[in-house]
């Protein structure tokens, strides 16, 4: 009685569950990307302030 019940229900956790995978995944590609998006704007900006600073400077 138990496998036959939860047979049917297993069908539907899987296909929700691999909705919310590839949810999890894209959400996780598009935080790393923002991420690195976000760490190379830093990283430009802190080489141009700092070549502003330094070409002033001098």
């Amino acid at each position: 009685m138990t496998e036959r019940t939860f047979l049917p229900l297993e069908d539907q956790d899987s296909s929700q569950s691999r909705a919310t995978e590839l949810r999890v995944r894209w959400l996780l590609v598009i935080g790393a990307v923002g991420l690195a998006l976000m760490a190379a704007g830093v990283l430009l900006a802190v080489r141009v302030w700092d070549g502003k600073t330094f070409g002033s400077m001098h």
